[in-house]
């Protein structure tokens, strides 16, 4: 059934879950860009984050570990797909070039997808991801 076929409850319903129409007056209505999981991209100083929850989270790591530290949107590779955590957090470097860090994630809905990847890049590959939730950490 598309989503202009339903009742107009069970549209308002549908609406107040995230859902939204491609087409018609409803559509009109919220106007474009309302988004599945309802994050609202944010810019500061420049960078561009999917969320408001993302940037927050970017402010507090360069603050505890300054921004040269914090590298954004790294890509690995898993298998035949690739996982893009947030973040690497560089807690330490040492005198012969090396470092210690983490990879973490901010993430406001957490999605089977993402946690088969991460799932795979800790069996096969031994690394993890922190994962930062809104009101933790």
């Amino acid at each position: 059934m598309k989503f202009e076929q339903l009742p107009p409850e069970f549209q308002a319903q549908a609406i107040a879950q995230g859902a939204t129409p491609k087409k018609g007056p409803l559509a009109k209505l919220l106007g474009p860009g309302r988004r599945k999981y309802r994050n609202v991209p944010t810019v500061i100083g420049g960078h561009r984050f999917d969320s408001r929850h993302e940037a927050e989270v970017w402010l507090a790591l360069c603050a505890t570990y300054g921004a040269k530290n914090v590298i954004r949107q790294v890509s690995l590779p898993i298998g035949e797909k690739r996982i893009r955590p947030d973040f690497l957090i560089i807690r330490q470097h040492f005198p012969d070039g090396t470092f210690r860090a983490e990879f973490a994630d901010a993430k406001g809905m957490i999605t089977q997808e993402w946690k088969a990847k991460s799932n795979h890049l800790t069996d096969k590959h031994g690394l993890k991801i922190r994962l930062i939730t809104k009101g933790k950490g």
